[in-house]
């Protein structure tokens, strides 16, 4: 990894050290193969480290708060370096998104949509468009409006046909509406993308560190009458 080889250079440069979270949060949502343990744990200790080395770059609070929030699930630690980080620049798109994220885990869903509705109007054509319009799907889930959730998930899709953390939450979202022949072709778009996935894998992913228990268990049953194997 091109990262790793910038830290050999300087083992002390904070963007290269909060890039490795971002892209293990990235492979998550996207990765042929699975964020093995040690990777995420290694990922979580550098997003630490930067907080007080990068605590002045936008980029590194941002990156480093989703991954504290996403693969450590320490939502209050990841709010005060989005904090920081809107201090130093309120027009930050990405920041704002992860900012929705963070209120999702507390369960503040409408503000979450608020935070990522602004992140839209500020990069309207942002290529990471796809965390602004799944970070609503996801409160609206969290509220409890499936149906909303579900066009903001299909939003997503239709931009991205391949994104497993939105197909995954369509299977489990039609399921939840009874659209089952609907939720059984996004298991089998998953299980293309990523043979390996099952109900307990995902219990374990990075968005089930912003589900609360309730919302988890009802996640994983939309999946098993998807057809999501088991284990």
């Amino acid at each position: 990894m091109l990262l790793k080889q910038a830290l050999a250079i300087d083992p002390n440069y904070a963007p290269a050290k909060a890039a490795i979270g971002w892209f293990r949060v990235h492979e998550a949502a996207h990765g042929r193969n699975p964020v093995s343990e040690p990777d995420a744990a290694e990922a979580v200790a550098l997003a630490r480290q930067t907080l007080e080395t990068g605590k002045d770059d936008l980029d590194v609070l941002w990156m480093a708060a989703s991954t504290l929030l996403l693969l450590a699930g320490e939502p209050d630690v990841a709010a005060s370096a989005i904090d920081r980080a809107l201090m130093l620049n309120p027009n930050a798109a990405l920041a704002w998104a992860v900012r929705g994220f963070v209120l999702s885990r507390r369960g503040q869903s409408d503000a979450a949509i608020e935070a990522c509705e602004r992140a839209m109007r500020l990069s309207p054509l942002d290529p990471l468009r796809r965390v602004f319009t799944m970070g609503i799907g996801l409160a609206h889930q969290i509220a409890g409006r499936d149906e909303e959730a579900l066009g903001w998930v299909e939003q997503t899709l239709h931009a991205e046909p391949g994104y497993v953390t939105a197909l995954r939450a369509k299977a489990a979202l039609c399921a939840e509406l009874d659209r089952i022949e609907e939720a059984r072709a996004a298991v089998r778009q998953l299980l293309e993308a990523q043979p390996w996935h099952t109900v307990a894998r995902s219990q374990r992913g990075a968005l089930s560190r912003i589900y609360g228990p309730e919302l988890a268990a009802k996640n994983a049953n939309g999946l098993r009458k998807a057809g999501l194997p088991e284990e």
